[in-house]
């Protein structure tokens, strides 16, 4: 269904009041369809990282602190800055933890999200 639909409204009405808008909205639509498996996905990953036998670097645990935070607000809004934050952890992943499967997982959804929101996947 139309965005322009979905809001009630005409799709010419949204260009011109809103110019871009179905392309902004489609990062956002995606994370809602995709709030239950992105949530698990960053969730099983976190915990990767937590169960590590080294310690974590000051910046390494506060990106893992701000994204369990974002996940214990249940609406899916939480998830809006994830993206980022997720492209930021797996940066600074060491080459043995982008090895695991949670970390695997977590790249190919944010190839996903990329590609919807038409950027560029740089994690791959």
């Amino acid at each position: 269904m139309r965005f322009s639909r979905r809001l009630g409204k005409n799709r010419a009405t949204l260009r011109k009041r809103w110019p871009g808008i179905e392309q902004q909205s489609t990062p956002l639509r995606w994370l809602h369809e995709h709030a239950t498996p992105w949530r698990q996905t960053l969730r099983a990953l976190l915990d990767e990282i937590d169960t590590g036998s080294h310690p974590l670097p000051p910046r390494l645990r506060e990106t893992t602190r701000t994204l369990r935070h974002a996940l214990d607000d249940t609406s899916w809004q939480a998830l809006l800055d994830t993206p980022e934050q997720m492209r930021s952890l797996l940066g600074q992943l060491t080459s043995t933890e982008q090895d695991r499967p949670a970390a695997r997982d977590a790249h190919a959804l944010l190839a996903d999200y990329d590609n919807v929101s038409g950027k560029a996947s740089n994690d791959q």
